[in-house]
């Protein structure tokens, strides 16, 4: 993977952001692109797959942020999530990704509404079909070795970013289940690296507890939106 700039020690809010990308040049050309958190065994109700001939339930309550490290805009059009199972469906046209700004992809069983309650605003969300529902399976609850992979895909199918995650030592575990896993500040260079990750704890790089709703009826712990950078 190529060298990816050193950033200024901050947190960014999307809010910040979103007065900070008024300077920046508004171009279209490859940036770097990274998986921030992942967000794969919450405690609110994911669904399951259709198997045996019995109907599956849509997942929901999944979601994985993405993080553009580099100068330069980042056209997301047909980008998708994948792993060893499949993958979804495409991001829809026009999506375009500010530098050091970050992104979340959700279920599109999941409503934006639903997931603002829960989570906030600020940020932007970008609904994902075939999660869990025919193309990528749910996100593993036990992770390893050999499953799971998650791969970020461009439009040409190409691999921009990969984070081979555990639950097992040296990565963070997920017992109890409810927090994500998150990229620690300074560490967005090195995100294949399970030290480079963290269990979200609430008030700690700011995450936070979910608001409990329809979809979020358990402690579910992250900072979607928000990334800790060096």
């Amino acid at each position: 993977m190529p060298n990816r700039r050193s950033l200024t020690r901050r947190l960014f809010t999307a809010a910040a952001l979103a007065g900070a990308a008024l300077a920046l040049p508004a171009t279209d050309s490859d940036a770097e692109v990274v998986i921030s958190e992942i967000m794969y065994n919450p405690a609110s109700f994911e669904g399951f797959p259709a198997q045996d001939g019995k109907p599956g339930k849509p997942n929901k309550s999944e979601w994985v942020e993405l993080y553009n490290t580099g100068t330069d805009r980042v056209d997301l059009t047909g980008y998708r999530l994948s792993d060893e199972e499949g993958q979804t469906g495409l991001i829809p046209g026009g999506v375009k990704l500010e530098p050091q700004t970050a992104l979340v992809l959700i279920p599109a069983e999941q409503s934006i509404a639903e997931f603002q309650k829960a989570w906030g605003e600020g940020f932007r969300i970008v609904r994902l079909t075939e999660w869990g529902t025919g193309g990528m399976s749910n996100l593993s609850n036990s992770p390893s070795p050999s499953n799971e992979t998650l791969n970020l895909l461009d439009a040409s199918g190409s691999t921009v970013d990969s984070v081979n995650f555990d639950d097992e030592s040296p990565w963070p575990s997920d017992d109890p289940h409810g927090p994500s896993i998150y990229v620690l500040p300074g560490q967005l260079d090195n995100n294949d690296q399970a030290g480079s990750w963290a269990r979200s704890a609430v008030g700690v790089h700011e995450a936070k507890a979910a608001i409990r709703g329809q979809h979020f009826r358990d402690q579910d712990i992250g900072s979607p939106g928000v990334v800790a950078v060096e």
